[in-house]
């Protein structure tokens, strides 16, 4: 083989260390989320494999430490009540968004009182149904 066979023409490595922290609403205080630092690190080096066809070899090596969480209930009802609240604001948007495009089509006064008025209707079914984006599945009285 050649001398310069296996010889690495990069390396390039980086290492990272995360923290988290969440805001408990029952405490008033913020809690760690991961119980210890999550270290990442990661290797990425480029060398010949075969210097007479000058094919290249890269190799990534990623090393992860075990990623260790605490959290209370009380995040996990936060989390479904964000996603329920989110998902009934995503459909009413997307409908006044339908409604407006339909209003701008037409010329009919009547027709576009109607979709504004259909339009107050789905904001203010936004608003109602607000109080039902939480749900206690804990147990615990809120």
């Amino acid at each position: 083989g050649s001398s310069t066979e296996g010889q690495v023409r990069f390396t390039f490595d980086a290492n990272t260390s995360l923290l988290g922290d969440y805001f408990n609403l029952h405490t008033n205080r913020w809690e760690p989320f991961l119980v210890d630092a999550w270290n990442i690190k990661a290797s990425v080096s480029r060398k010949y494999s075969n210097i007479k066809t000058a094919q290249m070899q890269t190799n990534l090596d990623v090393q992860m430490s075990s990623c260790l969480i605490s959290f209370s209930e009380q995040l996990l009802i936060s989390v479904g009540a964000t996603s329920r609240m989110w998902s009934t604001y995503t459909k009413a948007e997307e409908r006044t968004i339908e409604i407006m495009k339909d209003i701008n089509k037409s010329d009919d006064t009547s027709l576009i009182s109607l979709w504004k008025s259909s339009a107050s209707s789905t904001a203010r079914s936004l608003l109602v149904s607000a109080k039902y984006g939480v749900e206690n599945n804990s147990g615990l009285s809120a």
